[in-house]
Order: C-alpha cells, then sequence, then structure tokens
C-alpha cells in the first residue's frame, strides 16, 4: 500500500546517504571528487548526442517491459499485491527483476549525468534533488504513462530555466514561484 511506498522511499534516501558517505571518504577521497572533463575526448555535441541514445534506449526498454508478462505482473502488483500472488505471479522474482532493470537504467543515467559534467563528487551525485526530480517529473507528465515523465522532464526543465533566469533580475521573489509550481 501507500506506506510501504513512504517506506521504501525513505529506506532509498537513507541508502543514498550512507553511500554518499561511504564514496566520500573511502573509496575516492573525500570531497576532492573527480575531474572528468571531456571523458575520452568526447565533445558537448557526442556527449548530448550520446544522452540521447539513452533516453532512446531506456524508453525502448520502457515499453518492451511494458508489453511483455513482466508488464502484467507489475500490473497486477501494483493493484494488489496478495490478489498478484494469488493468481500466481512470483512476486519476489517480479520485483528483483524491476529492481535489476531500473538499477540498470539509473546506472546509464548516472553514466550520461557524469558525463556531462566537468566535476563529479559525492555531493553533486547523491543530492536530495536527484531523488526528488524523477518523481516530481512523472506528477508533472502524468503517473503512469511512458510519456508522463518525458513531458514531465521538459516541463521542469522549461519551468526551472524561467525562474532562474527570472531569479538573475528579480531576487528572491521568483524563487518562491519555482516553490509554489
Amino acid at each position: 500500500g501507500r506506506s510501504s511506498a513512504i517506506s521504501w522511499a525513505v529506506i532509498t534516501r537513507g541508502c543514498a546517504g550512507g553511500v554518499n558517505r561511504l564514496d566520500g571518504h573511502l573509496l575516492r577521497g573525500g570531497g576532492n571528487g573527480v575531474c572528468s572533463g571531456p571523458v575520452g575526448g568526447v565533445d558537448t555535441h557526442d556527449a548530448y548526442l550520446f544522452t540521447l541514445a539513452a533516453l532512446v534506449a531506456a524508453i525502448a526498454v520502457t515499453v518492451a517491459v511494458r508489453r511483455s508478462a513482466l508488464g502484467l505482473a507489475l500490473s497486477a502488483l501494483r493493484g494488489d499485491e496478495a490478489a498478484a500472488e494469488s493468481v500466481g505471479v512470483n512476486t519476489l522474482a517480479t520485483k528483483a527483476t524491476v529492481c535489476v532493470i531500473s538499477g540498470g537504467l539509473a546506472g546509464l543515467a548516472g553514466g550520461m549525468f557524469a558525463l556531462n559534467q566537468t566535476f563529479v563528487s559525492p555531493q553533486s551525485g547523491f543530492d536530495v534533488s536527484y531523488s526528488v526530480l524523477p518523481v516530481l517529473a512523472a506528477t508533472l507528465g502524468g503517473i503512469g504513462t511512458i510519456a508522463g515523465p518525458v513531458i514531465g522532464t521538459l516541463l521542469y526543465s522549461a519551468i526551472n530555466e524561467l525562474v532562474r533566469q527570472g531569479a538573475a533580475t528579480s531576487g528572491p521573489s521568483s524563487i518562491f514561484v519555482y516553490g509554489s509550481v
């Protein structure tokens, strides 16, 4: 139900904070981060093309999952987990498969993020906004649709850019507008 979804979100955010601490202090030398610059000689234009290809691949995977038996099982799980089990859906295997697929897509998105940055640090990769923005984008564009998160991201980006430009000229009042949206 809803409480388990909220618990999952809190646990996920807690794990992200833990990984941030682990990576920031043990693996990468703290806040020093990594200067990525143009990775492997990839210029900005090519990086955007790679990002577009990753977007198309992610949408293709999403469409394929939705049209498959896995998508049907996910629809049953979303409605009622106990009822899905009663009609033969292996809920553990379904959840594990979706976790692997979504983890792969998140890793692909993270790689595209790093490719388009010149400096990556634990703080830049595990900022709380990266946990909130996907939910905001899906909500703006329409939950439960494939095009929704894409449309929501476009809307969010347009609003964000307008508010950012307005903040440079109108100061704190534009931040109120951004928060209201």
